[in-house]
């Protein structure tokens, strides 16, 4: 399921650029500025729509142009498909599959899922809980059908739930119980789904990590609910409804739901690995994700999208890592500074930017 060309038009310093790439290893390399993340950000923009490193698309806008638009030739179950993005100030954003208007947005993140690392993974793993729950949410995304229907209606619940908290002191607590119902039973699916995928995570990474880094201890996942362990979820709301009241929000629920990276069990590799141990280990996890995607469906097996791999990892673990990509069932884009920043001799298309 490769990318085989793409097509900017006034998209970030592009005005007009088009690209051939192979369905392996795509190694793009030039100096700061030539656009390298940008092709990396198109490629994720239109099988997501949105970026990875601007809060709005409309910030993608070449300063000289009104509109920008992405296209790219993409194979689907051996069917070739074309998608397009175009973005047009202030908010008129207009995605097309085969010129057909999408009906959903996730059928194009179904259909072409893409795994990001840049030089700032291992950081995001570390201090933010929402990139940890985000990461979990991915797998489960793609590995549950009935996910994405619970974690969209769990979300709307709550901001209903939220909106009558700050308004319970004068309309009283009763109100809550119709909200407090069917959010415990979406919550029941996200916190079944996450439980579930889990057990698969874990098994995976511990591959991954035998793979790229056999010289590193053993990593344990825990997860962490979003409410005290060991009690249920129903209670808990019940319980805390005085402190939801005077917060203003529910403080309780998988919205708060965490991912606890250890080793031993109670070292947590955040303040045990060096930093550099740190960005092998984030490569293990995102790499773990594809391999989670191939697990359970072998005609998606996804996209990986790398930003300067040469600055992130030292020469060993940059080999290790690129030895399993060139024998991974993915295709690649990797960025980097020059061609001699990676092994010589290992099949994989090389695109230069001036």
């Amino acid at each position: 399921m490769p990318v085989n060309q793409v097509h900017f038009y006034h998209f970030r310093s592009f005005s007009d650029y088009q690209a051939d790439f192979s369905p392996g290893c795509n190694i793009i390399v030039g100096p700061n500025g030539s656009g390298k993340t940008s092709i990396l950000e198109a490629i994720y923009c239109l099988a997501y729509g949105k970026s990875f490193r601007a809060r709005h698309i409309r910030y993608l806008l070449n300063h000289q142009s009104d509109f920008y638009q992405l296209s790219a030739n993409y194979k689907h179950l051996n069917i070739d498909q074309t998608i397009q993005l175009t973005f047009q100030p202030p908010q008129n954003l207009d995605r097309k599959l085969n010129g057909t208007p999408l009906a959903s947005p996730s059928i194009l993140a179904k259909m072409m899922p893409a795994v990001f690392i840049d030089t700032g993974t291992h950081r995001s793993f570390a201090q933010t809980p929402k990139y940890r729950r985000d990461y979990l949410n991915w797998c489960c995304f793609y590995r549950f059908p009935r996910y994405q229907s619970a974690i969209q209606r769990y979300n709307r619940i709550l901001s209903q739930r939220n909106h009558y908290l700050k308004q319970a002191r004068v309309l009283g607590q009763e109100g809550l119980k119709v909200w407090d119902e069917p959010l415990v039973y979406y919550a029941s699916i996200l916190h079944e789904d996450r439980l579930s995928m889990l057990r698969e995570l874990q098994v995976c990474l511990s591959d991954m990590m035998k793979t790229l880094a056999p010289h590193l201890p053993d990593i344990h996942m825990t997860y962490l609910p979003g409410w005290p362990q060991g009690k249920v979820f129903s209670d808990v709301l019940s319980a805390t409804i005085t402190q939801d009241i005077q917060s203003g929000f529910s403080q309780n629920g998988p919205h708060r739901a965490d991912l606890k990276l250890e080793i031993d069990k109670q070292y947590s590799v955040h303040k045990y690995f060096s930093e550099g141990q740190q960005k092998l280990l984030s490569y293990a996890l995102k790499l773990s994700q594809l391999k989670l995607l191939q697990n359970f469906d072998a005609d998606a097996p996804g996209l990986l999208l790398v930003d300067d791999l040469p600055a992130e990892l030292d020469r060993r673990s940059r080999h290790a890592v690129l030895d399993y990509l060139l024998n991974a069932n993915n295709q690649c884009f990797i960025t980097g500074l020059a061609s001699q920043d990676f092994p010589q001799g290992q099949p994989s298309t090389i695109i230069e930017l001036a």
